[in-house]
Parts: C-alpha cells; sequence; structure tokens
C-alpha cells in the first residue's frame, strides 16, 4: 500500500515538480495551494505525512499546523515544514509544531530523505 503525502504549497511550479517526484518515487500525493484547502483534503485523506510552506495566502502554514494540532484525528501526523521563511538557527521546529525544517531551496533528494525518516 502507497504511503500518502500531503503536499501544501502556494508556488505551483514547486508544487507540481514535487508532487511528480513523490509520485515517480511511490507516493500517492494530495495537493493544496494554501492551508484552507490543506484541511480540505483532510477531510477526504488522512495522509502519512503533510508537507507543508510557512508562508501562503489564505491560511498561512503557521496556521495549518495549529488547525491541525487541535484535531485528535490530525495531530500525530507528521509535519515536514518546506520553506524559504528562514527560522532561527536555536529554534526547533517543534517549536512551531513542526517535525522537521528543510529551507527552500533544497534538492528533491533531502526531501525524500526527511519523509523516509519521519515514516518508515
Amino acid at each position: 500500500m502507497k504511503k500518502k503525502i500531503l503536499l501544501t504549497e502556494d508556488t505551483i511550479e514547486i508544487l507540481l515538480n514535487l508532487q511528480e517526484y513523490l509520485i515517480m518515487e511511490g507516493y500517492e500525493v494530495s495537493i493544496a495551494r494554501n492551508g484552507e484547502e490543506a484541511l480540505q483534503q483532510l477531510h477526504l485523506v488522512v495522509p502519512d505525512i503533510i508537507i507543508t510552506d510557512l508562508l501562503m495566502d489564505v491560511m498561512t502554514g503557521f496556521e495549518l499546523i495549529s488547525e491541525l494540532k487541535k484535531n485528535p484525528l490530525w495531530s500525530k501526523i507528521p509535519i515536514l515544514v518546506f520553506s524559504a521563511k528562514p527560522i532561527n538557527e536555536d529554534l526547533d521546529p517543534a517549536e512551531i509544531g513542526a517535525d522537521r525544517f528543510i529551507l527552500k531551496p533544497s534538492p528533491p533528494e533531502v526531501i525524500l530523505e526527511m519523509i523516509r525518516e519521519l515514516i518508515h
């Protein structure tokens, strides 16, 4: 059974390229352009991991993570933040509710490695 990923990203090129790469690696990938769309997707399929940007219109990744942590069905899903917004080097990703943080741009192989660490 394929592992499911919810990919939340507002830059369409990054969203589609990463989706294609992850599908080629054997994952089932749902996509969302912002946190609000991600919450709608979560009512359809509960993924094994959520990858999210932080700075998006409509609902940010920060707001999405906050909503995820409030819901017992979603609160245990690993969250990988993939964002160009630098986080203070001393800040633990857990302080914003995430399990890992990857700074954009990073090669897809780095994202794949983090996914494998978190859900395999």
